[in-house]
Parts: structure tokens; sequence; C-alpha cells
């Protein structure tokens, strides 16, 4: 419910960009995880090889990613994010977090921010440990 309040702004951005959903998690795991390989990055997206490539293909026309030759297996291509892609995921981002941050404020009273606030904290801390794997 919460996104469905929230997500004017930040559909705006992506439809603007022309970016999917997938790609956008893409560029996220890119930003935080480093660069990855194109089975890593179909995996983590539960797609085929053939639509992983695409994606990425896409995500290099529009220079949002970078691809250069794996030194351990020169036939695989290790996708990074590009400044450019940097940018705009932390635009995503930014204005997600705003839309959120204001329909909380709007729709939450102050004593059941802090308790929503204590508890994703805890959360947050619980999905950390152990690292992300995909």
């Amino acid at each position: 419910m919460l996104h469905a309040r929230v997500a004017g702004d930040t559909l705006a951005v992506m439809h603007e960009s022309g970016l999917t959903l997938p790609q956008i998690v893409v560029l996220h795991i890119l930003q935080h995880h480093g660069g990855q390989s194109v089975s890593f990055l179909g995996g983590a997206l539960r797609l085929s090889p053939s639509a992983t490539s695409h994606l990425v293909d896409r995500l290099f026309e529009m220079k949002l990613v970078k691809r250069t030759e794996d030194p351990s297996d020169r036939r695989q291509k290790i996708v990074a994010i590009t400044p450019k892609g940097q940018k705009l995921n932390t635009r995503l981002a930014d204005l997600r977090a705003k839309e959120l941050a204001t329909a909380i404020a709007d729709h939450i009273d102050p004593s059941l921010q802090d308790e929503l606030l204590r508890i994703l904290e805890t959360v947050m801390s619980k999905l950390r440990t152990p690292p992300l794997r995909w």
C-alpha cells in the first residue's frame, strides 16, 4: 500500500529514462556489489542467459554500464556500472526515499513512526548478516 501511494516521481523517472524494473535491479546490484558477470546477474534476476544479455546490452547502449573481459575467463564479461548509471541509480533511490518519507510523515503519527524506525533498523541489521548472496 505504501508503494502504491507514493510511486509517482520514481515511475516518472523510470519512464523518462526508459528503464524497466529488472534493469534498475541490475544497476542497484552493480552499484552496491561491484562488477558482476552476466551469468551472475541472470541468476540474481532468474532470467535466461539470452534475456540477461539483452538486458545488459540495453543498459550498455544507454551508457549506464560498461563491459570488460573477465581476466580469469576470457569467455565471460564483467559488467560494471558507469558514472552515468550511478547518477541515475542515486537519483532514483533519493526520489524513492523522499516519497516514502513523505508518505510516512503524512499518514503515520510520530509515535508509530518511532516504533517503525526501531523495527526497520532491527530488520536491516538482520538482513545484512550474513551478506546478501544470489
